[in-house]
């Protein structure tokens, strides 16, 4: 436990500060990740499933839509999960984070305003969906002691798409890597659980990563 007092690592040997190299940089044009079959078709379907992670903006809060997560239907292009923020504001002028389900003649749309997306400053986001009618963000300023929840707004949906791979960074369109919606600034961590983490474990993971996001 030592080792955190004196080679800048916390009691598990985690350092308290991200190397910049261990993090995804994206410019907001050209830059994006694409990762295989992500084998989440099952838990996205069933509404049962946890994504979470950090993210820093390089630019303001309005005028542009960013995307953080971007599963896709290869089969079908035009089927699409995401996680984004939105280039408006809402009535008090918070940012939009919303959660989208495009598929068939189904759409699913959610959405929930956060306090802030100050540029230049580490974000803690979670979106945690308990079944088909039950979802929620959590969002955090690093530094911040809590957690702040709220309520996405929901619609029950029936889901079947068939998910090829995920894409952090942009939104897909058509049938090629061409992607629009593009995130400029710095995500990092980008986790996937086949549960619905609770309060308690979501705050687990905030403590663990505030301190390299500073």
């Amino acid at each position: 436990v030592r080792e955190g007092l004196n080679s800048n690592k916390d009691g598990l040997g985690f350092p308290f500060k991200n190397d910049d190299r261990d993090v995804l940089r994206l410019d907001g044009v050209k830059d994006f990740v694409k990762i295989g079959y992500p084998a989440m078709s099952d838990q996205i379907t069933s509404g049962i499933y946890t994504f979470d992670f950090w993210v820093k903006h390089d630019r303001d809060n309005s005028g542009v839509t960013e995307t953080y997560i971007c599963l896709r239907d290869n089969g079908t292009p035009g089927n699409r999960f995401k996680i984004q923020k939105l280039s408006i504001v809402d009535n008090a002028s918070y940012p939009i984070i919303t959660f989208t389900v495009e598929g068939g003649a189904t759409i699913t749309y959610n959405s929930s305003h956060i306090d802030s997306l100050d540029e230049g400053d580490w974000f803690y986001i979670a979106f945690v969906s308990n079944g088909v009618s039950s979802r929620q963000f959590y969002y955090a300023k690093s530094g911040a002691t809590s957690l702040t929840a709220v309520t996405a707004n929901t619609t029950t949906y029936a889901n079947t798409n068939v998910w090829d791979e995920i894409q952090i960074g942009q939104k897909q369109e058509g049938t090629g890597d061409e992607g629009l919606e593009m995130m400029d600034g710095i995500i990092d961590e980008v986790r996937y659980y086949s549960k619905a983490l609770s309060p308690a474990e979501l705050l687990k993971n905030y403590k663990h990563g505030k301190g390299k996001h500073k």
